[in-house]
């Protein structure tokens, strides 16, 4: 299995996996040992070189059922809009990385209770800004998770979908602050310099609760039917 290990006198993580030949061979990654970002990229190379070997002395079992082999190809298929599938890709891209940690090589390894496992791993893992995601934030992941598993077993990689019925308790969102009368009227004042479209978006925003993405597309339609009438 590949492995990754320090040398004494050296910054650098270094990598010992087998190769396509069957050679056992080590090298530098060029990824610091006392960087925790690096650190990552190199337990994730680990992990990506780990899975060729196992797919190589596995046969088809695993290699056909391969996570990077069809859930990419899957999400595009069934995402209608790019911005729904360059979602989706950002959620696949963490809980890819669990997957590769957790040496889950297929789908047939997954089980109700390491995918549970999921939500300490996800709320503990710290980011390179030091922040943590929500327990919201990963059981909205476990859903894809659970959704990729269903189409795994139309494909034949998996004989049931363990995530079927998650049941997980969400905790209750913040409450966010309304704006303050000076709050409003500073922001009034920042848009007095810039497009007047931004300026519609905010007053649409303001009074109708729709979210700054909604109110944007809106407000060029909005301008326009005022100038035709």
């Amino acid at each position: 299995m590949a492995s990754i290990y320090k040398k004494q006198n050296s910054p650098f993580w270094f990598i010992q996996f087998i190769d396509s030949d069957g050679t056992r061979r080590n090298k530098s990654t060029g990824l610091r040992a006392d960087n925790p970002a690096e650190t990552v990229k190199a337990r994730t190379l680990r992990a990506q070189l780990e899975a060729k070997e196992l797919n190589r002395h596995a046969g088809e079992s695993i290699s056909g059922g391969g996570w990077d082999t069809w859930v990419p190809q899957y999400l595009e298929r069934h995402c209608e809009s790019p911005r729904t599938l360059e979602r989706y890709s950002g959620t696949w891209s963490w809980l890819a990385f669990w997957l590769q940690e957790m040496r889950y090589h297929s789908p047939r390894a997954i089980t109700y209770r390491n995918a549970l496992e999921y939500l300490d791993w996800r709320t503990n893992y710290k980011k390179k800004t030091g922040k943590t995601a929500g327990r919201n934030t990963a059981i909205m992941e476990l859903k894809l998770l659970a959704m990729i598993m269903g189409e795994a077993v139309r494909l034949g990689h998996a004989d049931a979908n363990p995530l079927v019925s998650l049941k997980l308790r969400r905790d209750k969102a913040a409450k966010k602050p309304e704006l303050t009368d000076k709050e409003i009227s500073e922001i009034r004042e920042a848009l007095t310099t810039e497009p007047e479209w931004m300026q519609i978006a905010f007053d649409i925003a303001l009074h109708t609760g729709c979210r700054l993405r909604e109110s944007a597309c809106v407000a060029p339609t909005w301008k326009k039917s005022l100038n035709d009438s």
